[in-house]
């Protein structure tokens, strides 16, 4: 909602100093080698530490049985590539967005136009996102719900501690 805001505000702002002439900016896509990369990457980041449903310490701790493990993957194999599209055409969009509004040469309309698009493949990817841990947590008890809640709440304070030092 806030980066919602902001970039409204930032095209506002830009209006209202008639700086802004046209032109609308092209996103390239990334070389194959370096999507390669990335695919690598976030293939190393998907591990089952992040996936609290397979990590065997928290479907310990939040009571997980192998079904609901399996469920819950399946949700999250059906969904997660979508939303990672979506992530991707978000990556390359926003650096595009950000120099239309550096240059200050295209027109309102096009500013308008490119960041709704940024704004709305945002939303689509959080839209999904939301969609998916809804159906996730559809699988638990009442019960494990409220011990993920509590495991989430400290991995995240640990995470915090951990980049504050």
């Amino acid at each position: 909602m806030a980066r919602k805001f902001a970039s409204i505000l930032v095209v506002a702002l830009l209006a209202a100093s008639g700086l802004i002439a046209s032109q609308p900016p092209q996103a390239t896509p990334p070389p194959k080698d370096q999507e390669a990369r990335e695919t690598k990457q976030q293939g190393s980041q998907d591990s089952n530490r992040w996936k609290w449903w397979i990590n065997p310490e928290s479907r310990k701790e939040i009571g997980i049985t192998d079904a609901q493990s399996a469920q819950i993957d399946l949700i999250f194999e059906a969904m997660f590539p979508a939303q990672r599209v979506k992530w991707r055409e978000l990556q390359q969009l926003e650096p595009a967005v950000a120099k239309l509004l550096k240059e200050r040469v295209a027109d309102v309309p096009t500013v308008t136009q490119q960041v709704e698009r940024m704004e709305k493949l945002d939303a689509e990817r959080r839209s999904l996102r939301t969609v998916m841990l809804y159906r996730m947590n559809l699988v638990l008890t009442p019960d494990q719900r409220l011990k993920l809640e509590a495991y989430i709440k400290r991995r995240d304070e640990n995470r915090r501690k951990s980049d504050h030092r």
